[in-house]
């Protein structure tokens, strides 16, 4: 069903998460924080995300609005839950496997998943189309559309 797949700065590589984020793991400690300073605490850890602190400010206004949602922060809990982040590289393999057509994007100062493991991403699937983006962290689709939206309109109009 999937015929191409675009990975934007993606999950999966080893990555030291802080004492508290192993914390709200755990079953109902975890339900406990997020609704005492969930919201609040990820909002100031989209911070790290960003290369250029201008774009901070408006990123943060809309996850906000979008934490408004019933079911956002569950869903945030879910992911630190089911360990989408962790050291998992299978699905990587699986796209090797397939042959389908992949491009890959990473911003050089993104600091939650590391540049570096661009390349071994790269190593795991052969016919990746990579593309670095200079002065962007691990949103780089955000901080700097006019370079990866034509590149992405590009590849999948192909």
């Amino acid at each position: 069903m999937v015929d191409k797949l675009a990975l934007i700065d993606p999950a999966g590589f080893p990555i030291e998460f802080p004492w508290t984020v192993r914390l709200v793991r755990v079953t109902v400690i975890g339900e406990l924080l997020f609704s005492l300073i969930g919201g609040e605490t990820l909002v100031k850890g989209i911070a790290n995300d960003f290369f250029d602190p201008k774009h901070v400010e408006m990123f943060s206004t809309q996850y906000r609005e979008a934490m408004q949602y019933k079911g956002f922060l569950r869903a945030i809990l879910s992911t630190f839950r089911t360990g989408v982040a962790e050291d998992d590289l299978g699905a990587y393999q699986q796209i090797a496997r397939s042959g389908h057509a992949a491009i890959l994007f990473w911003g050089r100062e993104d600091r939650t998943i590391a540049f570096k493991h661009s390349e071994d991403l790269i190593a795991l699937i052969p016919q990746i189309e990579f593309h670095a983006i200079d002065d962007a962290g691990h949103i780089p689709h955000y901080e700097r559309p006019e370079i990866v939206n034509p590149l992405l309109i590009e590849f999948l109009g192909r």
